[in-house]
């Protein structure tokens, strides 16, 4: 047996995570709630892992493609404070 890449995992998730997606309802919408998620993630955005919004709502659904300048380096940090701002089943890396 051989190593071939030794990395971390911060540096796996970048390289391998295809997208980093958020599942939103209606009833978590508000100005407070937006402007927290955006400190959340401005420490990190500028890396190359975009975000995926998926929003429900009573009229339906959709999928929102966040632009570039919102891609994250997606640390233990970030996914740590996003899981806890959303709930575990909210946040989930996309592979593939």
């Amino acid at each position: 047996m051989s190593v071939r890449d030794l990395m971390t995992l911060d540096e796996a998730r970048s390289r391998y995570a295809k997208s980093l997606a958020i599942s939103l309802s209606e009833e978590q919408i508000s100005p407070s709630f937006i402007k927290k998620l955006k400190e959340m993630l401005d420490p990190v955005s500028g890396g190359t892992l975009p975000i995926n919004v998926y929003y429900q709502s009573a009229k339906g659904r959709a999928l929102l493609r966040l632009g570039i300048q919102w891609s994250i380096t997606p640390t233990d940090e970030i996914l740590t404070e996003l899981v806890n701002l959303l709930g575990e089943n909210a946040v989930e890396l996309e592979f593939g």
